[in-house]
């Protein structure tokens, strides 16, 4: 049986826990790292050197079987079309399919290639549970806290950096 070639989009805290779990566990798995990308060279540091990809027109010169983002929104926007023309792709960063022109690409490209688009619902922030609920609800607050560091921000510095609607939030 053949490994599941895997490429990660991203290598902060999702994406180099990921890392390091298939490189340390990935022939128990049946899966390889086929290639990991990050914009900041020194996230990639820990990743052996055959598997760094430094520049992103390199991203599609890798094979993989799935390829999981985990890296922002813009990122994905800007390469998942060409990813799922020949790789599954999961991806974390659910704020881009609010750009409906965006979404409705990315669906027929993974229809048109045969490929499929894995939205983990964790990465929806308990959506699962909302759904449960259902007609029950009449209103919803969701509170996420980021590190102030991934914002650009001082590490002590934390911050209202939006407050409204979700869709709004996400465009």
């Amino acid at each position: 049986m053949s490994k599941v070639r895997i490429g990660l989009l991203g290598c902060g805290s999702i994406g180099g826990f990921l890392a390091r779990h298939i490189l340390a566990e990935g022939a128990a798995d049946s899966i390889e790292l086929g290639y990991a990308y990050d914009v900041d060279e020194k996230r990639l540091q820990d990743i052996p050197a055959a598997c760094r990809i430094v520049r992103r027109s390199d991203l599609f010169a890798r094979p993989a079987d799935l390829v999981v983002e985990a890296a922002h929104a813009d990122l994905l926007k800007e390469v998942a079309l060409r990813i799922v023309e020949r790789s599954d792709l999961l991806l974390f960063s659910i704020t881009a399919l609010a750009d409906e022109a965006f979404r409705t690409a990315l669906e027929q490209t993974a229809v048109k290639c045969g490929r499929k688009v894995f939205l983990p619902h964790g990465a929806m922030i308990g959506v699962d549970g909302l759904a449960d609920a259902g007609p029950t609800l009449k209103s919803v607050t969701v509170t996420t806290t980021k590190s102030p560091a991934s914002l650009g921000l001082p590490p002590d510095k934390y911050t209202v950096v939006y407050e409204g609607p979700v869709r709004q939030a996400c465009a």
